[in-house]
């Protein structure tokens, strides 16, 4: 399962067409102009994404490559599940840490026995802007909601991956896993 904004999935057609067998879940009803499409919610409506803009990286699009893409794609056989955040604005993007927890959630939704042996994986190849993850009270509340869906997963047999890039400098990991050692 990949949850994450950015699934495009017209550069998956190639080889064994993996497009044909994702399974789409989405964790809004609305986007910010209607119901939720099946495509890059970062980006503008029908997925345009010019290459030259610095914010029109599509993360999760190359993650998803990395997975099941005709070239790179590690594990081309998978039955892949996209949990897509909705567009909060008309340029694309625009989701909020809610969204990505409402995701998480509904991946432990979808697998509800325990198990020692792996039976999914799960990608989290999400993006947060400066500003978007404000250390608060409300913040914490998330992020212990967020470590207790994630060890629910693993409990359920779930490999949870991470996946980062786009960038040469990574500023979040401090903001969303402040227990873990900085250094």
């Amino acid at each position: 399962m990949i949850s994450d904004a950015n699934a495009v999935l017209q550069e998956f057609t190639d080889g064994d067409n993996i497009a044909d067998k994702v399974q789409w879940m989405f964790t809004d009803e609305e986007d910010f102009d209607g119901p939720p499409r099946k495509d890059d919610s970062a980006t503008r409506v029908g997925g345009h994404c010019d290459p030259s803009l610095i914010r029109c990286k599509v993360h999760g699009t190359s993650m998803l490559g990395f997975v099941t893409g005709s070239y790179l794609g590690a594990s081309k056989n998978v039955q892949p599940w996209v949990v897509r955040v909705p567009r909060r604005k008309e340029g694309g993007g625009g989701s909020q840490p809610e969204d990505w927890l409402r995701g998480v959630s509904m991946i432990n939704e979808k697998i509800t026995q325990k198990t020692d042996v792996t039976q999914a994986v799960v990608c989290l190849s999400w993006v947060f802007r400066l500003g978007d993850v404000l250390p608060n009270e409300r913040f914490r509340e998330w992020q212990r909601n967020l470590a207790t869906a994630i060890t629910q997963l693993i409990e359920k047999g779930v490999f949870v991956v991470t996946g980062s890039g786009n960038s040469p400098i990574v500023s979040s990991r401090e903001r969303l896993t402040p227990s873990f050692p900085t250094s």
